[in-house]
C-alpha cells in the first residue's frame, strides 16, 4: 500500500522534459530589452539636461545685460524730483508768489498695476476727502504713466494719521512733505502775478514731459504764465528701492532737481496795495494802473473786484468757480488789460497835439461855445457840450482847462478821421502795448475801413465828432491810457511798459522796448498841452480844481466821464435814478511831478458818474502816498 503509493506520487511528479509545457526563460534577452529602455531613458535625460543647459547659457550670457536691467528694475525704480518753483518779487523784495511746506500724499510706481492703482484710490476716499473731479484728474495723470502723483496736497493732521494706520493698504502711497505754491496777498496782485492750476488735458499734449514729469501744477495766468518757463524749472531723479509689494525701502542715489527762477517785478507793493484799498474800500469797480515813465516800469496794475488766487492751486470747486464766473462784478475779468472803455475827454491832449501838429487849429484860434456844435451845411443833430450853456469864448488852452467839447467837435470835425486815427495810433491806440503779461487786449481806433467791414456803413462827419471827444466806437485800455499818458510825461519819447525787471538778479532786456520817439512834435505843441493839463488840475475853472487844491506837488492831468446811456435831446435825469450799471464812467489820467514826472497814472471807475468828482480825488491820494513818502 505504501509502495503502490509512493509509485503513484513519485509518477505524478515526474516531469517530462520533451513536453511542450516546459519552457525554458532566456535572461540575456531580458537584460537586451531592459538595456535599450534605460539608454532611451537616458537619451531623453540627457536631451532634457541639454535644452535646460541651453537655455541657462542663453539667460546667463547672451541675455544677462537685459534681465540683469529687469531684476534690478523689479527692486528699484527712477522716480522724479520735482523742482521748487522760483518766487516772484516786488521792487522791495515783497513775496508776491511762494511756496510753503505742507504734508502731501504721494503715489510712485503707480504704472505697476493700474487697477491696482483704481482700487487703491477708490478705498482711498473712505478716509480721505477726494471730489469726483479730483479722482477723475488723479486716474488721467496715471494714465499718462507718470510716476510721482500728488493725489492731494495740503493733508488735515486727521487725515495724515488716518492714512498712517491703513498704510499696509496703499502698497504705493506715502506721505511727504512737499511744497504747495501759496500767494500772501492773492486778491491784490491776483491780475497782476496770476496763479497756477492743474496741467489739463489739451496742456498734456503739448509740454515736454521730460520737464513735467513731476508736477502737476503750471502758470495759468498773469506773470505766473507769462513766465513758466523761467518759473518751473527742471526736474531731477532718484534710485528708489521698493520690496515686492512696491513699498518704498530707501533711496539709492538722486540727482538734484534745479528750481526754477525768482523773478522780480517794477511793481510796488505799497503803492499797489493803496491802490486796490482806494478801489476796494469805496465799493468801485474798475482799474488802477500806474507807470514810470523814466522805465516803462509798472509800479502798479490794480483790477476791482479781485479774487482768491490760491482757490485755484489745487483745483477749484464748481461752487466756488461758478460763484466767481457768474458774478455781475465779473471779477475774473482783468480789467487793466482786458477792460474796453471808451476813454472820454482823456483823449483830448492827444487830440489837441495832433490838431496844432497837423496846422488843423493854433494857440490863438478860438471859437464861441454857446452849448452845442452843428455839422457845417447840417440841420440835424447838435453834438452838446457837457456844459449845456457853454463855455463862451474859448481856445485851445482853455478848451483843455475846462474840458469843452464844442472847440473840439469843431477841430476834430475839421482834421478827419483818416488824420485823427493815424494820429492816435502813435500813442498806442488801437495796438497792443506789448506787455510782458499774458491775454493782453488791444482797444479799437475806428476808421472807415473798420466801420465798412464791422457795422456795413460808411463813416459820417458825426462819428468823427464823437470820436474827437473819446465818445462813439473809440475805445482802450486802462494800460493803454497809462502808457499814452507816459508818452506825454517823457515829450514824445516811447518807452513800452513792462512788469520783470530782473529774473534771479540779472536785469531783463526786451527787444524793441524803446520806439522811434515822436520828434515831429516841436517843443511848444508840448508844452503848450502840458500847461493847459497843469492848469486843468490846479487852475480855479479846472475840472480837477478841488481834488488837488492845496497839493504841494504840479499835476499835469486831464479828466473825463464818459456817457454810456443816451438821453432823448431836453430830458435831464439824474444820475440816481440811472440803473447802477448805467452810470457814467469816471476817468482821470496824469503825470507828475509835471516839472520831473517820476509816475503816470490811468484810472478808470466804472459807472463812477464822474471823473472830476470821483476818480481825481483817488489820483490825488494816490500821488500823495508815492510822491510824498506816505
Amino acid at each position: 500500500m505504501k509502495k503502490d503509493s509512493y509509485l503513484s506520487f513519485n509518477e505524478s511528479s515526474r516531469i517530462d522534459i520533451n513536453s511542450n509545457e516546459y519552457e525554458m526563460r532566456d535572461y540575456s534577452i531580458e537584460k537586451k530589452l531592459i538595456r535599450k529602455r534605460v539608454n532611451f531613458l537616458r537619451a531623453i535625460i540627457l536631451l532634457c539636461f541639454l535644452v535646460l543647459f541651453g537655455r541657462y547659457a542663453y539667460l546667463q550670457i547672451i541675455e544677462y545685460d537685459y534681465y540683469l536691467d529687469l531684476s534690478d528694475n523689479n527692486r528699484t525704480y527712477g522716480e522724479s524730483i520735482p523742482p521748487n518753483r522760483g518766487e516772484i518779487l516786488d521792487r522791495n523784495g515783497i513775496t508776491l508768489a511762494t511756496n510753503v511746506p505742507v504734508v502731501s500724499l504721494i503715489s510712485s510706481y503707480s504704472d505697476k498695476n493700474r487697477q491696482v492703482f483704481e482700487d487703491s484710490l477708490n478705498l482711498l476716499t473712505n478716509w480721505i476727502d477726494l471730489t469726483i473731479p479730483d479722482i477723475e484728474y488723479i486716474v488721467e495723470q496715471q494714465k499718462e504713466n507718470n510716476n510721482r502723483i500728488v493725489i492731494k496736497s495740503s493733508l488735515t493732521s486727521e487725515e495724515e494719521a488716518i492714512f498712517s494706520i491703513n498704510r499696509w493698504r496703499f502698497p504705493s502711497f506715502f506721505i511727504e512733505k512737499t511744497l504747495q505754491r501759496t500767494y500772501p496777498y492773492p486778491e491784490i496782485v491776483v491780475h497782476s502775478v496770476g496763479y497756477v492750476g492743474r496741467i489739463n488735458r489739451e496742456e498734456i499734449e503739448t509740454l515736454d514731459k521730460n520737464i513735467y514729469r513731476s508736477t502737476h501744477l503750471i502758470g495759468k495766468s498773469g506773470i505766473e504764465k507769462q513766465y513758466e518757463d523761467e518759473l518751473h524749472g527742471f526736474p531731477g531723479i532718484s534710485e528708489i528701492e521698493v520690496n515686492a509689494r512696491g513699498i518704498r525701502i530707501q533711496e539709492l542715489s538722486s540727482v538734484p532737481a534745479k528750481n526754477g527762477k525768482n523773478i522780480k517785478l517794477y511793481m510796488d507793493f505799497p503803492l499797489q496795495l493803496k491802490a486796490y484799498s482806494l478801489l476796494n474800500d469805496a465799493g468801485h469797480r474798475g482799474s488802477i494802473v500806474a507807470i514810470d515813465p523814466k522805465t516803462g516800469g509798472i509800479l502798479s496794475m490794480v483790477s476791482v473786484p479781485g479774487y482768491n488766487s490760491n482757490l485755484f492751486v489745487n483745483g477749484i470747486s464748481s461752487k466756488d468757480y461758478n460763484e466767481l464766473l457768474t458774478s455781475i462784478k465779473l471779477p475774473l475779468i482783468n480789467r487793466s488789460i482786458s477792460g474796453k472803455y471808451p476813454p472820454a475827454s482823456t483823449i483830448k491832449p492827444y487830440i489837441g497835439l495832433i490838431a496844432l501838429n497837423k496846422n488843423i487849429t493854433t494857440p490863438e484860434f478860438s471859437i464861441f461855445d454857446r452849448g452845442y456844435f452843428k455839422l457845417p451845411g447840417s440841420r440835424g443833430k447838435l453834438f452838446r457840450n457837457w456844459k449845456r450853456t457853454g463855455h463862451g469864448r474859448v481856445n485851445l488852452f482853455e478848451s483843455m482847462k475846462v474840458s469843452n467839447d464844442t472847440y473840439f467837435f469843431t477841430i476834430g470835425v475839421k482834421m478827419g478821421i483818416d488824420i485823427m486815427s493815424e494820429g492816435l495810433k502813435d500813442f498806442g491806440y488801437n495796438q497792443r502795448v506789448g506787455l510782458d503779461i499774458y491775454n493782453e487786449g488791444k482797444g479799437l481806433m475806428p476808421d472807415r475801413q473798420w466801420k465798412r467791414e464791422n457795422k456795413y456803413e460808411q463813416w459820417y462827419p458825426g462819428d468823427t465828432a464823437n470820436t474827437t471827444i473819446g465818445q462813439g466806437y473809440v475805445l482802450s485800455t486802462p494800460l493803454q491810457m497809462a502808457y499814452s499818458t507816459s508818452i506825454l510825461a517823457n515829450k514824445g519819447l516811447r518807452i513800452l511798459p513792462r512788469m520783470v525787471d530782473t529774473i534771479d538778479d540779472q536785469k531783463l532786456e526786451f527787444e524793441n522796448d524803446r520806439l522811434t520817439p515822436l520828434k515831429y512834435y516841436n517843443d511848444s505843441e508840448w508844452d503848450l498841452i502840458e500847461k493847459s493839463m497843469i492848469e486843468s488840475v490846479h487852475g480855479v475853472s479846472g475840472t480837477a480844481y478841488w481834488a488837488f487844491l492845496g497839493a504841494p506837488y504840479l499835476v499835469a492831468g486831464k479828466t473825463g466821464t464818459a456817457q454810456l446811456v443816451s438821453l432823448p435831446p431836453g430830458q435831464l435825469t439824474e444820475e440816481e435814478e440811472l440803473e447802477e450799471y448805467k452810470k457814467d464812467h469816471a476817468l482821470f489820467i496824469a503825470y507828475a511831478p509835471a516839472e520831473d514826472p517820476k509816475i503816470a497814472i490811468a484810472i478808470i471807475i466804472e459807472n463812477g458818474t464822474s471823473g472830476g468828482g470821483v476818480a481825481a480825488p483817488l489820483a490825488r491820494e494816490l500821488l500823495d502816498f508815492y510822491l510824498l513818502d506816505e
